[in-house]
């Protein structure tokens, strides 16, 4: 029998930490679907300070949708969880603000309030409008629309180049290369796209054929796609034909195609070319299977060799495209919104779920039983509490933006009432508290639910790779995209949008919103609109904090044309970029 590679687990020992690890998650779910145990009646208020849960008179104007909750509240692992947990240092959660929500207003009763159990009380925010008696102040803001609302920015002669110069070297045959490379992707299905082309990269760089990669399991959603029901494996392959070779487990040699006879491959984080030759590439010689099964996040550096970043793009702008099944879905969704508004909708994706808001250490409007639920949540994933007070985080921009501010945002940009807006999200903290104020100012937002019938909706159960490509499907195909987080889901958007040809994508400016909201409606409108990102030509490089070539593919892979302006944020490109 042959010996064992280095790095290799017996079946003997996999089968005994299976066991384990279900033993302690039998032990841990309790816990993890606890929560504050509620069962008092809320009301739902608005008043001149803004949008309560409350008992006592309020100030000013005020009206009220009662729901009734008397459940536990269930932890939901949402469709991106994964994605922001385990992604840039575990903790891609970023955060924004709301200005009201901190606590009772002035005058008021003290209230203890704790997050309902979404529809518990009846009122489904997806498929149903907003109760008669519900108003919201902010309503009857004036929409006061500009003129280029809906145009996209100008692409000032920038265009795909990408294309591989004639003395590039072909793949090396399969029988000639040092190896094969596996790897299981992780992370919500935004980053597991950029690991796919980063593993594609990596087998060009270490001459090795590439395994078709594993897709993360949801071990929530139970969620086992494989690669080929979220994407085109066979136009992948054909693409990426002149790059590498790209084979299936089943097409390895017979003697490969074990577990056990896989090296555990070494990620080198944010790792250059140089050094995987020097960690990676003799260990693949020896062993000849290099098995990335531990996490694949940020295998390769920001800045690679102009070579390598031509490469990343042809995988990912060209080769990884969505399955017919994805797109058959995500098209129909399109075109149902598109009927419903004049032919343009707005796609939107929120991000606000238990997991983010959690990590925040900010305050929500749930009182003592919301600090105690979060707290609980930040223990058990060992996350870091915050070094300021709630007051204070709110007051410097450090908290993720409410649906009630963000709907004041895109009023402020220039949506009204009659704007078709698909929204993209996983299962927002205490909906029916929170979306009444959106809906109520978006009226024609639609989702999933609410435009597919029982029968579709039944094929997507479950499936959470599948959902999330469904709706960058239709997030990328929008008139307009409403980016509200900054993290995976957001890069992958905005890349899409600018190499499709600068379609208009708007972000959130969230550390802004605190600054703005006691202003004047006319100041305030003034503010965003000045913030606005329209998504125009911008050199990645230029920026702030780093940007990978997956979020904004200029200038490596995009060449403007002779005579057309410089970037707005233009700068010396970096050495790394190999320009």
């Amino acid at each position: 029998m042959a010996p064992r590679p280095k790095g290799g687990f017996t079946r003997r020992w996999r089968i005994l930490l299976l066991i384990a690890v279900c033993a302690g998650l039998a032990f841990i779910r309790p816990a993890l679907k606890g929560g504050p145990k509620v069962d008092e009646t809320f009301s739902l208020k608005h008043g001149r300070d803004g949008f309560k849960v409350g008992g006592g008179k309020g100030k000013g104007q005020s009206s009220q949708i009662t729901i009734k909750n008397d459940a536990r509240v269930q932890w939901d692992e949402t469709l991106e969880a994964q994605e922001n947990a385990q992604g840039e240092g575990r903790s891609d959660l970023e955060t924004g603000a709301d200005g009201s929500g901190g606590g009772a207003e002035t005058g008021e009763a003290a209230v203890t309030k704790t997050p309902p159990e979404g529809e518990a009380g009846g009122w489904d925010w997806e498929t149903m409008p907003v109760p008669e008696d519900f108003h919201n102040p902010d309503t009857d803001l004036p929409t006061n629309p500009p003129e280029d609302l809906w145009d996209d920015p100008p692409d000032e002669g920038w265009r795909p180049c990408i294309k591989r110069p004639k003395n590039y070297p072909p793949a090396t045959p399969l029988n000639e290369t040092n190896g094969y490379i596996m790897v299981n992707l992780d992370g919500g299905l935004s980053q597991q796209m950029f690991e796919i082309c980063d593993a594609v990269t990596l087998a060009r760089i270490v001459n090795a054929t590439l395994v078709v990669p594993k897709l993360e399991y949801d071990a929530f959603w139970k969620d086992a796609s494989g690669f080929s029901e979220i994407f085109d494996l066979d136009f992948f392959r054909y693409r990426l034909r002149k790059e590498i070779n790209i084979v299936r487990v089943d097409e390895m040699p017979k003697e490969l195609q074990s577990e056990d006879m896989w090296h555990m491959g070494n990620r080198q984080y944010l790792g250059q070319p140089e050094d995987y030759y020097r960690e990676e590439l003799p260990a693949l010689r020896e062993h000849r299977v290099a098995w990335f099964r531990l996490g694949f996040y940020n295998p390769l550096a920001i800045y690679l060799p102009l070579q390598y970043e031509k490469l990343r793009c042809r995988a990912k702008y060209d080769a990884l495209r969505f399955s017919e099944r994805v797109v058959g879905f995500g098209q129909k969704l399109v075109e149902k919104m598109r009927g419903m508004g004049g032919g343009r909708f707005v796609g939107m994706h929120l991000r606000f779920e238990e997991d983010m808001l959690a990590h925040s250490s900010c305050d929500f409007g749930g009182g003592e039983a919301e600090a105690a639920y979060f707290a609980q949540m930040r223990t058990e994933r060992k996350w870091p509490e915050a070094d300021r007070t709630a007051e204070q985080l709110r007051k410097d921009g450090q908290c993720p933006s409410e649906p009630r501010e963000v709907a004041k945002w895109l009023r402020g940009l220039g949506f009204g009432p009659d704007t078709p807006l698909y929204l993209a999200s996983g299962k927002i903290y205490r909906a029916e508290y929170h979306m009444a104020n959106f809906k109520a100012m978006f009226p024609q937002l639609q989702t999933k639910r609410s435009l597919l019938s029982p029968a579709e909706l039944a094929e997507l159960k479950g499936k959470s790779n599948f959902m999330a490509a469904v709706d960058l499907y239709v997030l990328t195909h929008a008139d307009v995209a409403a980016l509200t987080f900054h993290g995976q889901m957001r890069w992958q958007i905005a890349g899409e949008r600018t190499w499709k040809g600068f379609k208009k994508t708007q972000m959130l400016p969230n550390w802004l919103m605190p600054c703005i909201e006691d202003k004047s409606w006319d100041e305030f409108q003034a503010e965003v609109r000045k913030w606005e990102m329209s998504g125009g030509p911008r050199n990645r490089s230029g920026e702030a904090y780093p940007v990978a070539i997956y979020g904004n593919p200029i200038p490596d892979c995009m060449c403007q044309k002779p005579g057309g302006p410089p970037l707005i944020n233009a700068v010396k490109i970096t050495e790394a970029s190999g320009l």
